[in-house]
């Protein structure tokens, strides 16, 4: 009951209204070409096919493959199942055929020559502002991972702060420097790149600080990477690989920016106003524990930590990178490539997804529609286990499935596995390829509640 305002209470009385629900998504990302078009799924059944009405459903009318009603999603406790209705060119879902099959976020579906995306809703998207062109030039892509990363980018981008790029093999960290530079200043300034792990303990100082005149046998007065990057950007690149004899004379030039070239007097010192910006695969705090790398260098390093969005987590980008990179607008693709694609992992990232383009442009000739087997020999399995489950041992002999993995997760990774899926079981089971009741034994091995994570992924699982 609401307790009414006093006799002196001017102040108009504040109405709370529940938060909107956010319904997951279905998008449409091909049919015959690339398409941006989704329905929002609610409790009603929503129909995919080429003569369903439009107002209630998702018409694909100029795809002949495609049977009048296909198949239909909705909404049941456990969530939304798409249904196969019959169709003559039957329902397919992570390449799979399917009759009936409980969606989760990332499911790709194949309906005829058409390619949709169940995900969910992606409301609040953030990005860089509409006067930062540079950003949606260099990075592309209308995913809500690569907008965070342009905002992330543009923010930084205000400050002279450090910043650590974090992330995988091809990635895009050179491109996500070149945006950080662009939106950082005027054109026309400096960009350095380093690569640390060439940079050797006999030569740094003088590459780094530069020499005078006469400085050794010989020497004639060299600038240094330094002075050279003055008023723009140093790109650190590999900084995980800088030998640790080095780090603290990068501490040093952190900390003060001031420089004196090699047999220069100390009248000759100059203070340089340089952005660093360092990259890195690896994990930097790994090396901190095996004394391979400095604490506080990572601390002065990591002021504006940044952390580039892996390739299969931008689902929405990877069809039309693929299409620029192919450089060829009218080619045609299938229905089932654009599925492989999409269903593929990507462990190098963009990198890889570029060399698949390129080997797809020179090998196959142009006039032909581009299908899987025209670039299947360039999409590989990584050789290491899935993401998650590297450090689980198996007996040897045994294949290394996920299902078979799972059993040896470790506490953490049990934790990421409930997160990735909201805390729902039944998805989390989907993954690993066990049913749900099966799941739940090796839950009670770690004492966890996976309806703990529900709602943010970032609850407490840990009964006390």
């Amino acid at each position: 009951m609401k307790t009414p305002p006093s006799a002196g209470n001017t102040e108009p009385e504040q109405s709370f209204q529940p938060a909107e629900e956010k319904l997951p998504l279905l998008k449409l990302l091909f049919s015959g070409g690339l398409r941006e078009d989704q329905r929002s799924l609610a409790d009603a059944p929503l129909a995919i096919g080429r003569e369903v009405d439009p107002d209630d459903g998702l018409e694909l009318p100029d795809d002949k493959q495609v049977s009048a009603m296909h198949a239909t999603v909705h909404a049941r406790p456990e969530g939304y199942i798409i249904t196969d209705q019959g169709s003559l060119n039957h329902t397919f879902v992570n390449g799979e055929q399917i009759t009936e099959h409980l969606l989760v976020a990332g499911d790709i579906i194949r309906i005829g020559n058409s390619v949709l995306l169940f995900c969910n809703s992606q409301s609040n998207i953030l990005d860089a502002p509409v006067g930062c062109p540079a950003a949606y030039e260099i990075l592309r892509g209308t995913s809500a991972a690569i907008g965070r990363l342009r905002h992330s980018l543009s923010r930084a981008a205000g400050s002279q702060a450090p910043v650590l790029l974090q992330g995988a093999t091809g990635a895009g960290k050179e491109l996500s420097v070149q945006v950080l530079h662009e939106l950082s200043g005027p054109p026309g300034r400096p960009l350095i790149r380093i690569n640390c792990a060439q940079l050797t303990a006999s030569l740094a100082e003088s590459q780094l600080f530069g020499h005078a005149d006469n400085a050794f046998s010989g020497a004639r007065a060299h600038k240094g990477i330094l002075r050279e990057a003055d008023g723009g950007t140093l790109f650190l690149d590999e900084i995980a690989d800088l030998a640790p004899e080095l780090q603290p004379m990068l501490l040093r030039v952190l900390e003060d920016c001031i420089v004196r070239p090699i047999g220069a007097r100390r009248a000759e010192e100059t203070k340089v106003k340089v952005r660093f910006v360092a990259a890195t695969n690896r994990d930097l705090d790994h090396l901190i524990h095996a004394e391979r790398f400095r604490d506080e260098l990572l601390a002065r390093l990591s002021i504006l930590p940044i952390e580039l969005p892996l390739l299969r987590d931008r689902q929405e980008d990877i069809l039309p990178l693929f299409m620029y990179f192919l450089r060829q607008p009218e080619r045609l693709l299938s229905g089932r490539l654009c599925e492989k694609l999409l269903c593929y992992p990507w462990p190098k990232n963009v990198r890889e997804l570029r060399g698949v383009a390129e080997f797809a442009r020179t090998m196959s000739p142009g006039d032909k529609m581009l299908d899987t087997p025209d670039v299947e020999q360039k999409l590989y399995q990584p050789r290491t286990a899935p993401v998650g489950l590297a450090a689980a041992p198996v007996s040897a002999g045994k294949p290394t499935t996920r299902k078979s993995l799972v059993k040896h997760y470790t506490l953490q990774q049990m934790k990421n596995l409930l997160a990735r899926h909201n805390g729902v079981k039944a998805f989390a089971a989907k993954e690993v390829g066990i049913s749900p009741r099966q799941l739940t034994r090796y839950l009670k091995k770690f004492g966890l509640e996976s309806s703990a994570l529900r709602a943010d992924g970032h609850g407490e699982a840990i009964k006390h």
